[in-house]
């Protein structure tokens, strides 16, 4: 069912945007990260920084597996597709969509490790984080 969105609710997204394929997702976290190195007077009070030299975009998935392909069968070192990996996307001045200001090139990889959970009452699940450098294709 699509929900109605009434008065300043307009514009909102309720759940998760898109299906991925393996996983019935239950979460999906963004997270990008753009490390500073600050510079100092001779004070020590800060006076600037450099940034975008290790710039990154991580994604956490949890979720109930019901496949064996894509998300379900992620391995190390093997670029996937994810499918809600625009959701978080921001436009910038100039009308790209893009990471915070972070360019969307290379692929997703499998970060470093990823949990598979049992329980005698509950469905098998998975969660993982996914991570893209711009600079790894």
């Amino acid at each position: 069912m699509t929900p109605s969105y009434i008065g300043n609710a307009s514009g909102l997204q309720r759940g998760i945007g898109a299906d991925e394929t393996g996983i019935k997702v239950s979460s999906f976290t963004t997270t990008i990260e753009n490390p500073r190195e600050y510079c100092y007077s001779k004070e020590g009070t800060r006076n600037g920084w450099a940034e975008n030299f290790d710039p990154s975009i991580s994604v956490a998935i949890e979720g109930e597996l019901s496949g064996t392909t894509e998300v379900a069968a992620a391995k190390f070192g093997t670029a996937l597709t994810l499918a809600n990996s625009n959701s978080a996307k921001l436009a910038d001045v100039d009308g790209t969509d893009t990471y915070a200001g972070i360019t969307d090139a290379g692929g997703w990889y499998l970060d470093e490790s990823l949990t598979i959970t049992e329980s005698r009452d509950g469905f098998k699940t998975f969660s993982a984080t996914f991570l893209k450098l711009p600079e790894v294709s």
